[in-house]
């Protein structure tokens, strides 16, 4: 039998996370606090802990999902809620916390997209000073259209379905 290691990305529901939390290794688009916390609960001992990714919005556009993070830089709330919701999916059983992820508009040009990436990546560097287990060395961010600049900025997991299958 080939070992599969199962990744979920897209938005999760609460009442959908106790299949999603069996069956992936890794998910990429926990949205909020909640959601974490459903996962850890749904999660039954009986496998390794979940892989989980928090999913930042540096966009501004609702759409895109994630914590709100487009003006981290000048907005104390907005650092702090993030902070604060990075120490609380720390602690919690049956899930792991792996790193960030995020996602841009594919209307966005070459260069929008990298300071995006590159914005995760500070980000990422900021949340490891609050962290008690130690730094987080993921980043999920590129999707077929971008993949390239996101690894290029230090993404370790990229989202190319549209490329492997054609949509």
């Amino acid at each position: 039998m080939v070992d599969i290691n199962w990744n979920f990305i897209g938005p999760l529901s609460s009442n959908e996370c106790g299949n999603i939390v069996r069956t992936a290794h890794t998910i990429h688009a926990i949205g909020d606090k909640e959601i974490a916390e459903h996962l850890s609960i749904s999660g039954d001992g009986s496998k390794e802990e979940t892989n989980v990714f928090i999913q930042i919005n540096l966009t501004g556009d609702e759409a895109m999902g994630g914590i709100e993070c487009a003006n981290w830089e000048s907005n104390d709330v907005q650092r702090s809620y993030l902070m604060k919701t990075a120490q609380d999916v720390e602690k919690l059983p049956n899930i792991k916390l792996a790193g960030l992820m995020t996602a841009v508009p594919p209307t966005y040009s070459s260069a929008e997209s990298r300071a995006i990436f590159q914005r995760t990546r500070a980000i990422l560097d900021s949340v490891n000073l609050c962290l008690k287990d130690g730094p987080l060395k993921r980043l999920s961010m590129g999707m077929s259209s971008d993949f390239e600049i996101a690894i290029e900025e230090g993404a370790s997991d990229v989202r190319i379905g549209s490329a492997i299958f054609k949509h």
